[in-house]
């Protein structure tokens, strides 16, 4: 289920480039961000029957051009902010159409969808206070965020909040 809310980020904030929104990113395992902020976020929920999915269900929340409350404003953004000029309905049409073709993949992530990944990777680099302390170090083919801590042991968590520091560094 990991692997299928990746691809769908990355298919929704696909779309929103190519319907002129800038500067977006992922933050693993569902949000989109815009300068910093907070502009989105998918969420998938499946039925299993044995060990295969029923159904998945996959939901996007997108903050287009709704006016933010003023507590969030340091945290969430507009895609209006961004570039994004299309209308509701197409937006939405292109959007669904992404998701479809999003869900015809299948098993780990390419490594082609891993690069694509990494270089819209908002955690790459940051300095994680949970799930686990240390820096966030890519996401695996099966979806697991990367975290190294500081005497260069990786742990793989595969799905919880994240928290970055207080203070954050961005490594090369």
């Amino acid at each position: 289920m990991q692997v299928l809310g990746l691809r769908a980020g990355m298919a929704v904030v696909r779309t929103l480039e190519a319907l002129g929104a800038r500067g977006l990113m992922l933050k693993w395992p569902n949000d989109i961000m815009a300068a910093d902020r907070k502009a989105g976020g998918i969420l998938c929920e499946a039925r299993w029957s044995g060990d295969r999915p029923a159904w998945v269900v996959v939901g996007v929340g997108l903050n287009v051009r709704n006016e933010l409350p003023a507590e969030l404003y340091g945290t969430s953004s507009r895609l209006v902010d961004h570039g994004m000029t299309t209308d509701l309905q197409p937006l939405a049409q292109h959007v669904a159409q992404a998701l479809l073709q999003a869900g015809d993949a299948a098993g780990p992530l390419s490594e082609a969808e891993l690069g694509s990944l990494a270089e819209r990777d908002w955690l790459l680099g940051r300095q994680l206070a949970s799930p686990e302390e240390g820096r966030a170090d890519g996401i695996q083919p099966e979806g697991a965020l990367r975290v190294r801590r500081d005497d260069g042991s990786i742990v793989l968590v595969r799905a919880a909040p994240v928290d970055t520091a207080a203070r954050v560094t961005l490594t090369e």
